[in-house]
């Protein structure tokens, strides 16, 4: 995890997210994803460049 550059991890969870409708349409957990508590992963620990892309797009 630590090893994973933490700009391209931003840039996947960007896509991911901004694809989400998209993805939806053959995995539907992918529509209930929610911007406003996608960054709340206890007990798993965020990436930092995912918590990064989470912060900056934060309603």
């Amino acid at each position: 995890l630590e090893s994973t550059d933490a700009g391209l991890t931003e840039s996947v969870t960007r896509t991911v997210i901004r694809s989400r409708d998209r993805i939806g349409t053959k995995v539907h957990a992918a529509q209930k994803v929610d911007l406003r508590t996608a960054i709340f992963t206890n007990p798993l620990t965020l990436h930092e460049g995912a918590r990064r892309y989470y912060v900056s797009v934060k309603p």
